[in-house]
């Protein structure tokens, strides 16, 4: 809600001066003497209220009315103007009807009513001493609200400053607006380009009241009830019933010896009432209150109370809080209200109600995307370097074996092949169907070659599983790419054919078999070939996609247009260094890429596997090897929900039972960017995420964290600067891991600790700023005490997702 901040004009005092004459002396010269006065200016509104009379009374010592100050009838937008003179102090104002000429502008039939002669509202406040010499004016709205407000301060023991004040501080609890300093607008013309949000709610909140007097009452009041069966179908008294029930909405007791305010039936239906009065198209205000909006939910709930109550009323607010409850309270609810606001930008425009979702989705996409197209493109670029390395070998007679040695590290080999290239894996009948369906098993029909001369072109595959026999049943993984090395343009242009498909023992033949698990996939390799070693690649085209340990495929295809190079570490680990180019990730059932990735001239983008160019069949990956491996993107990577652009790694790999590489630390450096479902991007993190895995001696899983250090930005919230770490630790056995949580967030000079832990179904977090608010709140348990500096000021109540502060007010967690 935006604030308006009201500052008086301070007129320069005029010094009139006169000088006299005559005889040998003159008079010592006259000086006026300033004139202090206050003005009291504001709208006198339940639907503005047209030629009605507004009087201005003096509160007396013992808090009941004097005598009158002034009167003056109000204009036809509802507006007065009131001079009060010096007068200063408590104040009431009364708006009264002048027989045959008031008339209110009733919101819910859209036409001005007559008013009954009976029909009044009051408004009180106090009125500060102007400053020397000097005319000051003061705000104050008339309406049903500040009627209540009014009846508040008598009803604690008459209009005295703290009884008025409490009895305002009561109704702004309960509707959100200050129903004295606030002006409302005219809810049937298009709101002042200045008009405050709170200005238009209050022109709701008006409209409301004509709601409730032009529907059937919900209230359960007897002399609301009555009221409104005496008037009949006469509007004007209508009006005057439903003001009257606003006016009576709160129930001062005075018992306790400290006066607490209860809302009690005559509340029921204002919140129905103004959702109704919002959806309207008699509504110019701009504003729409939903039923699912926040403020109509605190209307409802303040209802619901009332409802469930045995004797018809909310629980009680205290009107005479101390101060320092009241300091303490303040320091709570400013507490929650940022944690509410940083959640609720977290859902607006820009970013719409998708952006946590989405920053959970873009999380995936680059774990399970990004890394993986990255990684498997990179594996397979160095597969056909091995097949290319192959051919050269095989034609030169460098060797006589058709296939490649076994590498560690990268599952999977090559064989050069006789006979014509294929045009598709399998025959017609035994591709994948138009639904996705694999397609039909079949035995490869591909002859390995004898020789040179009857070598025609290199098949490869990288496998993801052991090799299957009848008597493990396994089903085996194969990403396969067929290079046509007797093409004319080899080898700057090589044709290829790809897939996915599982690899299979087969009973009924007692031989392994194979189904497509992907379409043909197609595209072109282009090699520079130094010293019998393709030391460049480019790849334009389609790549097949890995699978899960569960065997569903990650993608459709992976569209890829790369241009690399393939050099040897000192290590003798192999690197293959992109140098430029994209990826994308197409997923199953699409026809275009869900993720992108636009590789950065400004950075270097590689893969370093920990297998040497030349390694034997028998040779494992080196110590020196395996620390080299490593995933670097230096790239914009893109998806629906978000874009990260940056530099992203990953290293410290190791080998999983599968003989796939695992990262043990991802890190990425740079912006992220998230998107809520209008698909709108808005940048939301600039710092540095990294996620670290590591193994104990003797542990059965690894201790993982994860980490930020940056900041955020919401839409319409300051900068926060923010540290967050998770850290997840196994336990022995089959329990559940440990995790613990800390985080510190800088946002408008006040500082949020956080620190949790989950073990299992326990789970706990603490919460403390530092203006001195702190909460602790344990899973399974309802209740949590909010404290300022050790004093309680408020308890939670997660059943029912409320606050109740210590002078009785109270919010919804949500």
């Amino acid at each position: 809600m935006k604030l308006r901040v009201l500052a008086p004009a301070i007129l320069t005092s005029v010094l009139v001066s006169a000088c006299g004459g005559g005889g040998g002396g003159g008079d010592t010269p006259d000086t006026a003497q300033p004139s202090a006065s206050t003005s009291v200016s504001g709208v006198a509104s339940k639907g503005p209220l047209k030629q009605a009379l507004v009087t201005a009374y003096k509160v007396k010592d013992d808090g009941t009315r004097g005598d009158v100050i002034t009167s003056k009838e109000t204009d036809d937008n509802g507006s007065y103007t009131l001079d009060l003179g010096s007068y200063s102090g408590p104040v009431q104002l009364e708006v009264t009807v002048v027989a045959g000429k008031t008339k209110t502008a009733d919101e819910a039939t859209g036409a001005d009513q007559t008013l009954p002669d009976d029909f009044k509202l009051r408004s009180t406040l106090v009125v500060a001493a102007p400053a020397g010499g000097s005319t000051q004016i003061q705000s104050a709205s008339i309406t049903p609200y500040t009627e209540l407000a009014t009846k508040i301060a008598e009803d604690s023991g008459g209009l005295s400053s703290t009884n008025i004040a409490n009895a305002t501080k009561v109704v702004f609890d309960l509707i959100g607006v200050d129903p004295v300093a606030t002006k409302p607008i005219d809810y049937s013309k298009t709101a002042p380009a200045d008009a405050t949000e709170a200005q238009k709610k209050y022109a709701l909140l008006n409209a409301a009241v004509s709601t409730l007097a032009a529907t059937a009452p919900t209230t359960t009041d007897a002399t609301t009830l009555a009221c409104f069966t005496s008037a009949g179908a006469d509007t004007g008294k209508k009006i005057k019933c439903a003001t009257d029930q606003i006016a009576k909405a709160v129930t001062v007791d005075k018992t306790s010896g400290s006066a607490t305010a209860s809302v009690n039936k005559n509340f029921v239906g204002l919140g129905d009432a103004l959702v109704a009065a919002a959806s309207d198209d008699k509504n110019k205000t701009g504003k729409t209150v939903s039923s699912d909006d926040a403020d109509n939910k605190r209307l409802k709930e303040i209802e619901t109370e009332v409802k469930n109550s045995a004797d018809g009323k909310a629980p009680p607010v205290k009107l005479d809080v101390p101060a320092q409850d009241q300091a303490d309270v303040a320091k709570a609810k400013l507490f929650f209200n940022r944690l509410r606001s940083n959640a609720a930008s977290l859902q607006s425009a820009p970013l719409d109600t998708g952006l946590a979702d989405g920053l959970r989705a873009f999380d995936d996409s680059l774990r399970n995307e990004a890394l993986v197209v990255t990684d498997e493109t990179g594996q397979l670029l160095r597969l056909a370097q091995v097949g290319l390395t192959l051919w050269q070998d095989y034609m030169n007679g460098a060797t006589t074996n058709p296939n490649s040695v076994s590498i560690p590290g990268l599952p999977g080999g090559c064989t050069v092949f006789s006979g014509s290239f294929p045009a598709m894996f399998g025959g017609d009948d035994k591709q994948v169907g138009a639904d996705g369906a694999p397609g039909a098993p079949y035995a490869t029909g591909a002859v390995a070659a004898t020789s040179a001369n009857d070598a025609r072109w290199v098949g490869c595959s990288l496998n993801k599983g052991v090799l299957p026999t009848a008597q493990n049943g396994v089903v085996q993984y194969r990403r396969s790419v067929l290079l046509n090395t007797s093409a004319r343009t080899y080898p700057a242009a090589i044709p290829y054919i790809a897939n996915t498909r599982s690899r299979f023992h087969d009973s009924a033949s007692n031989g392994l078999v194979q189904r497509n698990l992907t379409p043909t996939l197609s595209g072109s390799f282009g090699a520079t070939i130094v010293g019998d070693r393709p030391t460049a690649l480019q790849l334009v085209g389609d790549l097949p996609p890995g699978v899960t340990s569960s065997g569903t495929l990650q993608a459709a295809r992976f569209a890829v247009n790369i241009a690399a190079t393939v050099t040897a570490r000192s290590s003798g680990a192999t690197k293959v260094a992109f140098t430029g180019g994209s990826f994308g990730v197409v997923p199953v059932g699409a026809t275009a890429a869900s993720l992108t990735v636009d590789l950065s001239s400004g950075g270097e983008s590689a893969v370093v596997l920990p297998v040497a160019l030349d390694a034997p069949s028998d040779a494992a990956p080196t110590e020196a090897q395996l620390a080299d491996a490593s995933l670097t993107l230096a790239a914009r990577i893109s998806t629906a929900k978000g874009a990260l652009t940056g530099r992203l790694v990953a290293d410290r790999f190791g080998i999983d039972s599968l003989g796939d590489l695992v990262p043990n630390r991802v890190a990425f450096t740079g912006s992220i960017a998230a998107a809520g479902t209008s698909g709108t991007v808005a940048e939301v993190l600039i710092g540095t995420l990294e996620g670290t895995r590591s193994t104990a001696a003797g542990a059965s899983a690894p201790t993982e964290t994860v980490s930020f250090t940056g900041t955020l930005t919401l839409p319409n919230r300051p900068v926060v600067t923010l540290s967050l770490s998770t850290t997840e630790t196994p336990v022995a056995g089959s329990d559940a891991p440990t995790i613990a949580l800390t985080g510190r967030y800088v946002q408008d000079a006040i500082t949020l600790q956080a620190t949790g832990s989950q073990t299992g179904s326990s789970q706990s977090l603490t919460l403390a700023d530092s203006s001195g608010v702190t909460v602790s709140l344990v899973a399974g348990v309802n209740t949590a005490t909010v404290t300022v500096s050790g004093r309680a000021a408020a308890s939670i109540d997660n059943a029912r997702g409320r606050i109740t502060y210590v002078d009785g007010t109270f919010e919804s967690l949500n």
